[in-house]
């Protein structure tokens, strides 16, 4: 009997192991066109990201040139992600009284945005097919972006008029915040998270501005006044100014 009972034990442990397997075998991408879903692509086994992107590239009659790759990005779910984005949500909320009409516009923008975990390199088949390194093999679930050259630049925070300014060339980055109208002028520092989803602090004051580029698809984030205030209600002792940040650098760009 106890010979029996180990065999079904083994047997039935055996079973749960091949389904948690046979699960993991399959990779599954949708790919993302410009903001619209477009179709699915299901792998049997793991394929590397170059595999990936030329399959996508292919089935829409695209080609390398056509794709403006800091924009394009290869992305995951991530509960971190999500939990980041409650957060800053409850914590808006939570000045409910107080708070003013650009916190409400931005806890409004964030809402309708989606955000997830972002592949940090870039996903250009021309860098990923350099190395191993920069070209891993998925596991999962994926989000896969293509983008042509975006026209916008979107303004986000503590000014007048947030929302999507045109983009051009060389344009300075005063230029843009003069349109959105800065709630206040006197601000030395804003946020600016390209396309890629990396963040830089350009100075912008008069007394310290510097040249930036800013890139087509970037977002300028002019941080809230009084944000601070909410540090002590996040676990993670940051501020809401740069838990938004944080959480913006990985909008799924569209």
């Amino acid at each position: 009997m106890k010979v029996t009972l180990r065999y079904l034990l083994l047997l039935c442990m055996s079973i749960v192991s091949f389904s948690t397997f046979s699960k993991q075998l399959t990779t599954s991408i949708d790919i993302v066109i410009n903001g619209t879903r477009a179709f699915t692509v299901k792998y049997p086994s793991h394929p590397r990201l170059d595999k990936v992107v030329i399959d996508a590239l292919e089935k829409s009659h695209f080609g390398i040139e056509d794709i403006n790759w800091l924009s394009s990005g290869l992305y995951e779910q991530s509960i971190p992600v999500k939990n980041a984005s409650q957060a800053i949500h409850k914590l808006l909320r939570s000045a409910e009284g107080k708070m003013n009409t650009q916190w409400k516009t931005l806890d409004e923008k964030l809402q309708s945005m989606q955000f997830s975990d972002r592949y940090s390199a870039s996903i250009d088949p021309d860098f990923t097919r350099l190395s191993i390194e920069n070209n891993p093999r998925l596991f999962g679930h994926y989000s896969l972006t293509l983008n042509t050259v975006p026209s916008q630049v979107t303004i986000l925070g503590n000014v007048i008029k947030p929302g999507a300014l045109p983009w051009a060339p060389r344009k300075p980055i005063q230029q843009y915040l003069e349109q959105a109208q800065l709630i206040n002028p006197a601000i030395g520092n804003i946020w600016v998270i390209q396309p890629d989803g990396k963040i830089y602090h350009p100075p912008v004051g008069y007394w310290n501005s510097k040249p930036f580029n800013i890139a087509p698809g970037a977002i300028l984030y002019i941080p809230l006044e009084n944000a601070d205030s909410t540090t002590a209600q996040n676990p993670e002792g940051k501020s809401l100014n740069n838990m938004i940040v944080e959480l913006l650098s990985s909008n799924v760009f569209s």
